[in-house]
């Protein structure tokens, strides 16, 4: 759209000024894909990714270590997906994409946190044993493993099923089985967890009943 202002003095004299153009541009730069949060062992390579909508796109990542309350520009990661090398002060760091298009327009990512697991995970000493018990009695199962904060879940399978089930109200490492007749036959395993979220699951223990 053009404007121009017309000035009228007193006496009715008047001046047009220049004619200015107004244009309105297109803000189409969009995330579509946002960085996520990344777990990994340490000496291992983490890797961010960022995906956007727009012309002539641009890339800038900038990290935040943990504790710190600013942000640098990583002037080496000028790419859409970026790998991290490991250090033991980036754990915990955040990171987040400063995208920027052809017409200078920028939209920044949310952020995203670099998280080192333990690289050496629970252990499992003494994996649960096949039980055969008498029909009306209790049936146990025990499981032993190392390693720091340890988690213990238990899941089963009835016999002829395919897909084991959590069972969530089996969360010690030594647990107590009820007699059920439909339990004959059952499966049973134990996942543990340790505190960094590493994973170990047991060896499979079969439960049956004698006559």
């Amino acid at each position: 759209m053009g404007l121009r202002c017309v000035i009228t003095d007193k006496d009715g004299k008047t001046v047009t000024s220049d004619e200015a153009v107004l244009t309105y541009k297109a803000l189409d730069l969009v995330i579509t894909k946002q960085p996520e949060n990344t777990g990994v062992a340490s000496g291992e390579l983490a890797y961010f990714s960022v995906k956007a909508a727009g012309s002539g796109l641009r890339y800038l990542w900038q990290y935040k270590e943990k504790g710190k309350t600013s942000w640098t520009d990583w002037n080496t990661k000028t790419t859409a997906d970026i790998s991290v090398a490991y250090s033991a002060r980036r754990n915990g760091m955040s990171l987040r994409c400063v995208v920027t298009d052809k017409d200078g327009n920028t939209v920044t990512s949310n952020e995203a946190v670099l998280t080192y697991k333990s690289s050496s995970g629970p252990v499992i000493t003494s994996q649960p044993q096949n039980t055969t018990v008498v029909s009306g009695t209790l049936a146990y199962f025990s499981v032993k493993a190392t390693g720091d904060g340890l988690k213990h879940l238990w899941q089963y399978k009835n016999k002829g099923e395919n897909s084991w089930t959590d069972w969530t109200t089996k969360t010690t490492a030594d647990i107590s089985v009820a007699y059920a007749t439909y339990r004959n036959g059952m499966s049973l395993r134990c996942v543990v967890t340790d505190k960094n979220g590493n994973v170990v699951i047991s060896d499979v223990a079969t439960l049956t009943y004698s006559n």
